[in-house]
């Protein structure tokens, strides 16, 4: 394992992730950082730098960062959470996962059943 610390820029310039989404990241508790410097600089270790790998193959895979919050948590595993999007996408794919607009009305408008709010009603 790396025992080298890293900047949050060297953490960015290794990942390709900007420094934006690494504080985002940060602030959401997904990675936070291993020590922060006297002048309040986050500062990321080897370990830090292999989980933000996970969490970017996680979001890869269309995996929520709540479900990702959870699995790196150990709240979650992390087969459950691959499994139930797996579902997702192929009842995606499927034929009869896509059904005709009503007739006479394009695809995109709303239902009577829409409310205002942009949600459907009972």
């Amino acid at each position: 394992m790396d025992d080298r610390i890293y900047t949050i820029g060297e953490l960015s310039r290794l990942s390709g992730i900007t420094v934006r989404k690494l504080r985002f990241y940060s602030d959401r508790g997904l990675l936070p950082p291993t020590v922060r410097a006297e002048s309040g600089y986050r500062m990321y270790s080897g370990v830090d730098l292999e989980r933000l790998g996970l969490i970017l193959a996680l979001r890869d895979a269309g995996v929520s960062l709540a479900d990702i919050g959870k699995i790196l948590s150990n709240r979650l595993a992390i087969s459950a959470v691959l499994e139930l999007r797996l579902q997702a996408l192929e009842a995606e794919s499927s034929p009869s996962a896509v059904s005709p607009p009503p007739s006479g009305r394009p695809s995109g408008f709303p239902t009577r059943q829409q409310t205002t709010s942009g949600e459907y009603g009972p």
